[in-house]
C-alpha cells in the first residue's frame, strides 16, 4: 500500500509501508550511519533523494533564533545544510536551502530584558533583531554560500543564485506569521488539538499554543478555550482576558511550530544539534505526529556535534555573547578553508575552533595538503573539494608560515612582501596569473593575522636602550663596511635595539636588500642624532593599519 501526500506546492512524497526504508523507533535511526559514501554529506544526500520524488526539489532548512549575534556554532547548522545541498546537486538532483530566522520566538526573561521591557515579546520587536539577521546574511554572502540578493530587507522571497550558491530562500518568521501565511494550518491544529496532544504526550491540549497578548504584546498567556477559528486566553502580565479569531499572533509551541512549517513549506531535511536529537527531544517526540496524524515523513535529520571555542568546555551561546563570528574567521581564513574546517570532521563529532597562532598555522598546513591532493585528483580530496566550490582547486601558494616570515622581514608591508614572494617563486618557474593572485590573497590574510595576534617580541611596547659603546661600534662598522659588515652578537643586539627597540629582529642584510643600505644607515644615524626609530615606526604603522582593517 502506498500513500501519496501532496503539499500546497504540489510536491509528492511516497511512503511504502512494506518495501520502503525501515526506520527504528525512537531516535536510534538519527545516529545510524551508512557505509559506502566518500563523505557524510553524500550519505545524507542519498537518504534525502530516496525521500524526495526524482522530479521534485529537495528543501533543506537551516533555522535559528536571533537571541544574540549569530556565532560559529550557529554557522555549523547553515554549513551542514549547505554541504548536503551541494551533495544533492552533485548527484544531478534539484535542491534549495531555506534559511529561516525564528524571530517570532519570545525574548527570554533575563534581567536586562525585564528592565528594558522586551521580555516575552517577539524577538522581531527588538531593534537589534533585524540587524543581527542581516549581518549574518552579509557573512554568508562573503562566504559565497548565498546569492548577493538572497534577502532584500523585510522580504523573504526566493531568489535564485548562480554557481556555488545555488537556489536560496530566506524567511523571517515574524513577518510570515503576521502576514497570515500559516493560518490554514493553525486552524487545522486548533481543531485537532486534542489528537495532537495525545501524539505529543501533552496532558492539556491548550498548552500547545502561546498567543502573544493583544494588549501588552507578551506571550505570558494561558489559553482557557480554543476552537477551530478562535482562542480565549488570559494574560499573566497585564491581566487582560481576550477572545479573538485573529490567529496571526497565536504561536504554537516549538515542536508543533516546527511540524507546521515542515508541512506548509515542504521541508525535506534539516540539520539539528545533538541536544535536539536525544530521547525526549523535538525530533523524538514528533515522530508519532508525522506518522499517525500528518501522514508526512519526518524530514531527514542531520545531527551535528557541538562547536566549542578555544579551551572552553561548554558550547558557544549567542545569548551570553562573546562567541566568535563568521566575520572573525574571515579575517584570518579564506572562505573555502572555513567551509572545509566544518566539512572535514564527521558531522556528529564536536568541533573546537581557535584563532590562536598555533591553531591557525596548523589549519593552513592541513588545508594546503588537502588542496594539493585535490589538485592531483585524489579521490576523497577531489570529492570533498567539489562540495566546497565549483572552481578548480587552488594552485601552489606560499605556505602560511613562510608568508608570515616574509611579512615580518618586510616590516608588515603587503606590497613589498608580495613582490618578494613572487620574485622568489619566479626563479624556479614563471608564476601564472592565478598563482600571483593566490600569493596576494595569502599575504593579505597573513597581514590581517599579524594585526590580530599579539605584537611580535622584536617590537616591544617599551623599547630597550642599547649599550652606547656597542651602538657606536655597530654604527661605525656599518658606516665603514656597508651592508656586508660582520658584527658580533652584542653588535647585532645593539643594531636591533637601535632600529626596533628590541634585542632581535629581521635579518639586517635582508633589511638592506629590501629597503636599501641608505635607509638602514639613515635609521641608525637618526637614532644617534634624535633618538628616533623610523623603521620601528614603519612596522608599527603597518600593524596598526592591519588591526584597524575592516573587511566589511
Amino acid at each position: 500500500m502506498k500513500i501519496v501526500f501532496r503539499t500546497r506546492q504540489a510536491r509528492r512524497w511516497q511512503l511504502d509501508s512494506r518495501g520502503g526504508e525501515s526506520r527504528p523507533s525512537g531516535v536510534t535511526h538519527l545516529m545510524q550511519r551508512e557505509k559506502g559514501h566518500s563523505h557524510w554529506a553524500h550519505e545524507y544526500a542519498a537518504r534525502l533523494m530516496r525521500q524526495v520524488a526524482p522530479e521534485g526539489t529537495a528543501l533543506i532548512q537551516s533555522s535559528m533564533s536571533p537571541t544574540g549575534a549569530f556565532h560559529i556554532g550557529n554557522f555549523r547548522d547553515t554549513a551542514t545544510a549547505y554541504l548536503v545541498h551541494r551533495a544533492v546537486r552533485a548527484a544531478g538532483r534539484r535542491s534549495r536551502v531555506l534559511l529561516s530566522f525564528d524571530d517570532f520566538d519570545p525574548v527570554r526573561r533575563r534581567p536586562a530584558e525585564l528592565v528594558a521591557g522586551s521580555a516575552s515579546r517577539p524577538l522581531a520587536e527588538r531593534p537589534a533583531s533585524a540587524a543581527i539577521c542581516h549581518d549574518y546574511l552579509d557573512e554568508l554572502r562573503a562566504m559565497g554560500l548565498c546569492p548577493p540578493a538572497a534577502a532584500p530587507p523585510g522580504h523573504g522571497a526566493p531568489v535564485r543564485g548562480r554557481g556555488a550558491a545555488g537556489t536560496w530562500q530566506t524567511h523571517f518568521q515574524a513577518e510570515r506569521y503576521r502576514a497570515g501565511e500559516y493560518l490554514v494550518v493553525q486552524r487545522r491544529f486548533l481543531r485537532d488539538r486534542r489528537r495532537i496532544a495525545r501524539h505529543l504526550g501533552v496532558a492539556q491540549p491548550e498548552k500547545l499554543f502561546a498567543p502573544y497578548c493583544l494588549q501588552c504584546g507578551r506571550n505570558t498567556t494561558t489559553v482557557v478555550a480554543a476552537g477551530r477559528g478562535a482562542v480565549r486566553y488570559g494574560c499573566r502580565s497585564c491581566g487582560a482576558y481576550v477572545h479573538t479569531a485573529d490567529l496571526r499572533d497565536v504561536k504554537p509551541v516549538w515542536a508543533l511550530d516546527w511540524a507546521m512549517r515542515v508541512v506548509h513549506e515542504g521541508i525535506d531535511c534539516e540539520p539539528a544539534g545533538h541536544d535536539h536529537c536525544s530521547a525526549g527531544s523535538t525530533m523524538d517526540r514528533t515522530q508519532p505526529l508525522y506518522t499517525q496524524y500528518l501522514r508526512h515523513p519526518q524530514p531527514v535529520i542531520v545531527p551535528y556535534g557541538l562547536v566549542r571555542q578555544d579551551a572552553d568546555r561548554g558550547k558557544i551561546s549567542g545569548s551570553r555573547g562573546g562567541g566568535l563570528r563568521v566575520r572573525d574567521l574571515l579575517r584570518l581564513l579564506p572562505p573555502p578553508l572555513i567551509l572545509w574546517m566544518y566539512a572535514v570532521p564527521d558531522v556528529r563529532a564536536d568541533l573546537r575552533v581557535s584563532l590562536a597562532p598555533s591553531a591557525v598555522l596548523r589549519l593552513y598546513d592541513e588545508y594546503d595538503r588537502f588542496t594539493a591532493a585535490a589538485a592531483l585528483g585524489a579521490g576523497r580530496a577531489r570529492d570533498l573539494w567539489s562540495l566546497l566550490s565549483d572552481e578548480a582547486p587552488p594552485g601552489p601558494s606560499p605556505g602560511f608560515r613562510r608568508t608570515l616570515g616574509a611579512l615580518s622581514a618586510c616590516l608588515f608591508d603587503v606590497a613589498s612582501t608580495t613582490r618578494q614572494l613572487i620574485d622568489a617563486d619566479a626563479g624556479a618557474r614563471h608564476p601564472t596569473d592565478r598563482a600571483v593572485q593566490a600569493t596576494r590573497s595569502r599575504v593579505e590574510l597573513a597581514w590581517r593575522a599579524a594585526g590580530y595576534w599579539p605584537r611580535p617580541g622584536w617590537l616591544p611596547a617599551v623599547p630597550v636602550d642599547p649599550d652606547i659603546g656597542a651602538r657606536d661600534a655597530a654604527a661605525r662598522a656599518f658606516m665603514a663596511q656597508g651592508p656586508r659588515a660582520r658584527l658580533d652578537r652584542s653588535g647585532y643586539r645593539a643594531v636591533y635595539a637601535v632600529l626596533f627597540g628590541g634585542l632581535e629582529g629581521p635579518s639586517v642584510r635582508g633589511l638592506v636588500a629590501r629597503f636599501g643600505a641608505a635607509a638602514v644607515l639613515e635609521a641608525l644615524q637618526r637614532f644617534v642624532d634624535e633618538g628616533a626609530r623610523p623603521l620601528r615606526e614603519r612596522a608599527l604603522a603597518n600593524l596598526a593599519a592591519s588591526a584597524a582593517h575592516d573587511a566589511w
